[in-house]
């Protein structure tokens, strides 16, 4: 009785669907610690908590000083600045790099897609300049509009 790699395989997956889970840690290790992980922690943590921190900061301010008269020009133009500038951050710089290196690691190999070499090509450079573009709208836009109270 040898080492059957099919019969190993199919007893892996077998487990992993009886146990609930349809991907097997096998599946995962192309993935995992590439800059697709980077798409996921900041798409989840910052839009998810982080924009939902904002708002309820904004929520209980607006409440403490019912008085005020708030302007909502600048509340606006900074949501979808923040919003916007994330997304351009996700989608022209970590979306790509993630997806080239997942590539990489699963037609050469996880050393790869993680080696200096690949990482520091021209395309792997420019995509990661391209960041910048989300980052400066995420972050200039909020901090140069007016005062949002009007004094």
């Amino acid at each position: 009785m040898g080492f059957d790699p099919d019969k190993e395989q199919r007893d892996t997956v077998l487990r992993a669907i009886q146990n609930g889970r349809f991907e097997t840690i096998k599946d995962l290790v192309p993935k995992m610690g590439l800059n697709t992980t980077a798409v996921h922690a900041h798409g989840a943590l910052y839009d998810v908590y982080g924009t939902l921190g904002l708002g309820l900061m904004l929520f209980c301010l607006r409440a403490m000083k019912p008085e005020l008269i708030w302007k909502e020009k600048p509340i606006w133009l900074a949501f979808w600045a923040i919003n916007i500038g994330m997304f351009l951050e996700i989608v022209l710089s970590l979306l790509p790099v993630g997806l080239m290196q997942t590539y990489e690691s699963i037609s050469v190999g996880y050393w790869s897609a993680r080696s200096s070499e690949f990482m520091q090509t021209d395309l792997m450079q420019t995509l990661r300049r391209m960041r910048m573009v989300g980052d400066t709208i995420k972050v200039s836009v909020p901090t140069s509009s007016p005062s949002f109270l009007n004094f």
